[in-house]
């Protein structure tokens, strides 16, 4: 839930700039936010504890292998080794298929899923760097309030504590 006040600042900021291609992501968003609340209510069952721990050991080995090589060379080594023409050429399908594997993710891990899109985005969709992270920061910005919004509904039990103080 705090992704959503993060991510729609910092959407706001690229849209700002045009860095946003809402169109070109738009089954992605509705694939991944149908998914999140999928998701949200199949992990109403899990231990949170143990859902909310894996996620964080995720995004600390996602963080530490982005601080050693930046997503613009990730890139384009990925270019070089992939051929992803098969994805490319049925963009629709690429994108539903994607979008509803990270909106399931999303749901059911509680994380806003903008790295997941960003590398859609980039790696499948050949999107520029700017734009795919300005369209994944919007993106997330859904996908985090649908998902969040429907633990809520699932746990009923909203924590305003945490809430404010994760988002402070």
């Amino acid at each position: 839930a705090t992704d959503v006040v993060a991510s729609s600042v910092s959407a706001y900021t690229y849209k700002k700039h045009g860095n946003i291609n809402i169109k070109g992501g738009l089954l992605i968003a509705i694939s991944a936010v149908s998914a999140a609340i999928l998701g949200s209510w199949l992990s109403g069952g899990m231990n949170s504890a143990a859902l909310g721990g894996l996620t964080g050991v995720i995004i600390l080995l996602m963080g530490i292998s982005f601080r050693r090589k930046p997503i613009n060379q990730r890139v384009e080594e990925f270019k070089e080794k992939f051929d992803l023409k098969f994805f490319r050429d049925r963009e629709k399908f690429a994108s539903v298929l994607f979008g509803t594997f990270i909106g399931l993710m999303t749901g059911v891990f509680g994380a806003g899923g903008g790295v997941m899109i960003l590398m859609v985005l980039t790696f499948v969709l050949d999107y520029k760097t700017h734009i795919a992270i300005g369209t994944s920061v919007l993106i997330m910005t859904f996908t985090a309030l649908f998902g969040s919004a429907s633990h809520f509904l699932v746990e009923q039990h909203i924590p305003y504590l945490e809430l404010f103080l994760s988002g402070s």
